[in-house]
């Protein structure tokens, strides 16, 4: 039966096969932690009580299933940013294996992710069977729908008293590279390139352009990445403006770009990616990037 000191000591095993790197100088944010971690965990003399909750238990966005479609049978190096508890990671990567795709997975994040006990359920899932559990927390109801939290140990427990598969077991590390620090920390990645970078409400979420811009430079020649922005921060202005004006300076001018400004997301696609060349065969003049009033319906349009 899992609980949190199994789950803490797969998490020792996997730093000690070098599939864990942390950061020795990493500090966390302050007012980041406390809705962003699914485990104990401390840092320095700080200990942050192991919740999960609506912000690191959200869906792998639909685009990324789509995108994969480009890659069967093929080597993908993925990058996400971010991962919260962990359970989009796996569903991308069963849906990787699925496919045929052959998937190395790396991530930056503020606590580890177990990964040989994978988070089956998203918070979409997860929320309404155990809502009416002692140990949920209702943070805020509103238009956002409902906000959320409940101590992971306390979902161990829900899991094992009603024989319900919540936390599953993987014989091989579905993470291959773990790095729990600051994304931007020089050298973490060196040279590596990656075919899909996926961030959701990630660093590329926050009020700098570097962490954007060390990401794009991660990002292969055929590589493709996803991210959401805040409409609020410069980012995110920058992302709306370059829909208006149908380019976007950060990017390559002959890379393909769409943003939804409604939902606050945009995709890069690399010059030499898939995606790119199904730009070329829909636009005679392509322009570098493309205002999309909603992401999901544009895919669909490309791929037609």
């Amino acid at each position: 039966m899992i609980n949190t000191e199994i789950y803490l000591a797969d998490i020792r095993k996997a730093s000690r096969k070098g599939l864990i790197r942390i950061s020795d100088t990493y500090e966390p944010e302050p007012g980041v932690m406390p809705f962003s971690n699914h485990i104990d965990w401390k840092v320095g003399t700080a200990v942050y009580p192991g919740v999960l909750s609506f912000t690191n238990t959200r869906p792998l966005y639909a685009a990324i299933p789509r995108i994969l479609n480009y890659y069967r049978n093929s080597d993908v190096r993925y990058l996400e940013l971010g991962p919260g508890a962990g359970n989009a990671l796996f569903e991308f990567s069963e849906i990787a294996r699925q496919r045929g795709v052959a998937a190395q997975i790396f991530t930056v994040s503020y606590t580890p992710v177990n990964p040989f006990a994978p988070l089956l359920l998203s918070g979409d899932e997860l929320f309404p069977m155990l809502s009416d559990n002692p140990d949920m927390v209702i943070v805020e109801t509103g238009a956002q729908g409902c906000l959320w939290r409940i101590q992971t140990e306390a979902v161990f427990r829900f899991q094992n008293e009603k024989g319900l598969l919540i936390f599953g077991e993987s014989p091989e590390a579905f993470i291959h590279h773990q790095y729990i620090g600051d994304f931007c920390e020089e050298g973490i990645f060196n040279s590596q390139q990656f075919d899909i970078i996926y961030d959701m409400h990630g660093p590329l979420h926050r009020r700098q352009i570097e962490p954007i811009a060390s990401a794009y430079a991660h990002l292969s020649d055929s590589g493709v990445m996803f991210f959401v922005f805040n409409a609020k921060y410069p980012p995110g202005r920058m992302m709306l403006e370059g829909a208006r004006r149908g380019a976007i300076p950060l990017f390559r001018a002959s890379d393909a770009v769409v943003v939804d400004p409604g939902a606050h997301c945009a995709l890069v696609a690399r010059e030499h990616s898939p995606l790119a060349a199904r730009f070329e065969a829909k636009y005679p003049q392509r322009p570098q990037t493309v205002a999309a009033s909603h992401m999901m319906e544009f895919l669909r349009w490309l791929d037609g």
